[in-house]
């Protein structure tokens, strides 16, 4: 009998000292799996004054992370018949400076939304639209495809955005992103400002 609970003892400080494998490995806490077609499986009730979320360690984000970045139009008015024309990065430019156009990326990724904006709603005549560019690390930019549009007579005539899937505009960690303003022949009012926001994910 006192050999029978000696082993039995034995057996536990073995368990104690050496973890199952399952156990040594990079756990899932804690998961939450919808039912059906639910996207909403979790949600938090708190007092919004005083609720908080703190993580550690690497957050794991399967949809990506979205960022954006804002280009303005050169100068403090709308310019009209421009094609193609490279916008600087908000809050880069100065008097007599042209500003920078490119904003490079930290990692690899791709294009997902880009938004073009007026200070006043564009009148008679007039269209403008704005692309996303790609610049490589060496060479000319690559023009996506991928533009938002106002003017008189569309439908958004002040404020309008385009968006597209994840993965069809691709860029490299070496790589940078702009944004480039088509404008018609006549545009009013004069006084208008532009800008430009570009999506990304990562």
């Amino acid at each position: 009998m006192k050999a029978r609970l000696l082993g039995i003892l034995a057996g536990l400080g073995l368990l104690c000292v050496a973890a199952p494998a399952w156990a040594q490995a990079d756990l899932t806490i804690q998961s939450f799996n919808c039912p059906g077609g639910n996207t909403v499986c979790f949600r938090v009730h708190a007092n919004t004054s005083t609720a908080s979320v703190t993580l550690n360690g690497d957050v794991i984000a399967t949809g990506g992370y979205k960022v954006a970045y804002t280009f303005a139009h050169t100068g403090s008015q709308v310019v009209a018949n421009v094609s193609n024309s490279d916008v600087p990065i908000a809050g880069s430019t100065a008097a007599g400076l042209s500003g920078v156009l490119y904003q490079r990326v930290p990692t690899a990724g791709s294009v997902i939304g880009v938004a073009i904006a007026s200070s006043a709603a564009l009148t008679s005549g007039t269209a403008a639209h704005a692309e996303v560019t790609i610049l490589p690390s060496s060479g000319s930019a690559r023009r996506t495809g991928l533009t938002a549009v106002i003017g008189a007579g569309l439908t958004n005539t002040q404020y309008a955005i385009a968006t597209q899937a994840r993965g069809l505009d691709l860029f490299t960690s070496s790589e940078a992103v702009g944004c480039q303003l088509n404008t018609s022949t006549t545009i009013a009012p004069g006084t208008a400002q532009l800008t430009c926001t570009i999506i990304i994910v990562y």
